[in-house]
């Protein structure tokens, strides 16, 4: 089924607040219609949230293509070797009509880009490198722009990418699924007992398609670090039998890299407890779906996906295909907004 809305633009210029979002809350067989006010309501005591805390940074430049004689989006990736780097050439597509050596001149003069290899795994991804003395890193701090994608009308102030869990620049996409979390939300769920802790996780270039992620069974890279304080709070809360929330399929992501690069939970709660500062850190590409076995988390706080993306097949580790159909159709009569700026759902865990 077709999204009907679509959330073009942040709620806050239409005069609303952030936490006025919609949030549809499925558990077991049940689909509730509610809203992310009521997050503290649907919670107990003792439960955890975890946030990933990764800003967004400007990553695209305006292009010339001599080859092609077309103006040219360039997307930068998250994959940065020195002033090597991976990046995405739009619109979609465009980087299956380019070839090795390719000139990519950037509107600004300060240089052109130079595409060089596929990507290994995506061939629509290119490794460039940025002519010259200067570097990606510092193009992009003067004249990039953040990544927008066809149903952003125009370009918006940086203010409206802020929030109040965006701490570490590294994004090149925003970790969407905190975006609806503002100050007023944030103190009532504290008051309330309910545990908040932050993991880093830098999302990557995220317009992969079914047929490109499902034949290799990955996705693009992502570096990642999960403090140790949040570790020992994931040990803490199950101790007490509580829920542990996952805001974000990047801190699910994370958290089931860990568990996957670990010796399992024994090791990590040795380290944990003997190493009171630190974080475990690394790169994932995990593709998660149905046929995964969550072990770090008994929900997911997360935004209306797709029926075709990886998001959404990641949420059928968590509920079954039947009830994620449902989902959909519900969210179409309910009036809710998709992508980045749209509204929400809570799903507990209903597999094994």
């Amino acid at each position: 089924m077709s999204r009907f809305f679509t959330a073009s633009l942040p709620r806050q210029i239409f005069g609303y607040k952030r936490s006025d979002a919609k949030l549809m809350v499925v558990e077991g067989n049940i689909i509730m219609n509610s809203y992310l006010q009521s997050l503290p309501d649907l919670l107990e005591e003792g439960d955890l949230l975890i946030f990933n805390n990764s800003k967004i940074v400007p990553s695209s430049l305006q292009v010339y293509s001599q080859d092609l004689q077309e103006y040219l989006t360039v997307n930068i990736g998250t994959d940065r070797i020195s002033n090597l780097f991976t990046l995405e050439i739009r619109p979609r597509g465009t980087g299956f009509r380019m070839r090795e050596g390719s000139r990519l001149d950037l509107l600004d003069s300060s240089g052109s880009i130079v595409i060089f290899k596929r990507h290994q795994f995506f061939p629509r991804y290119w490794w460039g490198e940025l002519e010259g003395d200067n570097k990606i890193e510092s193009v992009l701090h003067k004249y990039g722009k953040f990544i927008r994608y066809d149903h952003i009308p125009f370009e918006i102030p940086e203010v409206y990418y802020e929030g109040q869990f965006y701490k570490i620049p590294g994004s090149v996409e925003l970790p969407s699924a905190s975006y609806a979390f503002d100050s007023h939300l944030v103190k009532e769920l504290v008051d309330r007992g309910i545990s908040l802790e932050e993991l880093t996780l830098h999302c990557n270039l995220g317009s992969l398609e079914p047929n490109e992620f499902l034949g290799k069974g990955r996705l693009m890279e992502e570096r990642y670090s999960i403090p140790f304080r949040t570790i020992r709070s994931i040990f803490e809360t199950r101790r007490r039998g509580n829920k542990i929330i996952a805001v974000g399929t990047t801190v699910v992501r994370a958290l089931e890299t860990l568990v996957e690069v670990t010796a399992g939970t024994y090791s990590l709660r040795k380290v944990t407890e003997e190493y009171s500062d630190g974080a475990f850190s690394g790169t994932t590409s995990m593709f998660i779906n149905g046929n995964h076995r969550l072990r770090m988390v008994d929900g997911i706080i997360t935004g209306m996906h797709e029926e075709d993306g990886s998001h959404i097949m990641m949420l059928e580790a968590f509920q079954g295909k039947e009830t994620l159909k449902r989902m959909s159709e519900y969210a179409n009569e309910w009036g809710y907004m998709y992508h980045e700026f749209g509204d929400l759902s809570l799903i507990f865990r209903n597999r094994k």
